[in-house]
């Protein structure tokens, strides 16, 4: 299995963000570790992340500031918070494609990181990407880049509504 890249970028004390860094290493993620304010000035652009993990911990963090960065962000983030500030901040939770509290189970983390990153866990996934491709080759849609695959993804949930 091919191991997934994360960009965790940290708005924590060290001793929380080196916590959450261990269980995401624990499932099996390599990771790239920023801290915040570094990552506002000069994002890191990684072997290609999978996703952004946007740790706020119980530091203060410039909201719009953090926003503004997200809104050009390629990839999906996920924010993971422990203070209850972030709950009022509906711009930046917008700006994320999921969000869950720290500290959590394991198996949260897990099933929420596994939505979000693209590419094949097992065989199952790989089924499932395979009949998606069948299902829009006949609109002359080809591919099978991760990001492609996670926008055929996004507009078979739209084509539900």
């Amino acid at each position: 299995m091919q191991k997934r890249n994360l960009n965790l970028v940290a708005f924590a004390l060290p001793d929380e963000s080196n916590l959450l860094a261990d269980n995401l290493r624990q499932l099996g993620y390599e990771l790239t570790v920023s801290p915040g304010r570094d990552w506002l000035v000069n994002p890191p652009h990684p072997i290609s992340p999978d996703v952004i993990v946007l740790f706020l911990g119980d530091t203060p963090y410039p909201g719009r500031q953090v926003q503004s960065v997200l809104e050009d962000m390629p990839v999906p983030v996920l924010a993971i918070f422990q203070g209850p500030c972030v709950y009022g901040d509906k711009e930046l939770l917008d700006s994320c494609r999921d969000f869950l509290r720290w500290p959590c189970a394991e198996k949260e983390l897990e099933f929420r990181l596994e939505r979000l990153c693209p590419g094949p866990k097992g065989s199952a996934a790989g089924v499932k990407e395979s009949v998606l491709i069948e299902e829009f080759a006949h609109f002359n849609m080809a591919g099978n880049s991760p990001a492609f695959l996670q926008a055929l993804t996004l507009i078979k949930k739209i084509a539900r509504c």
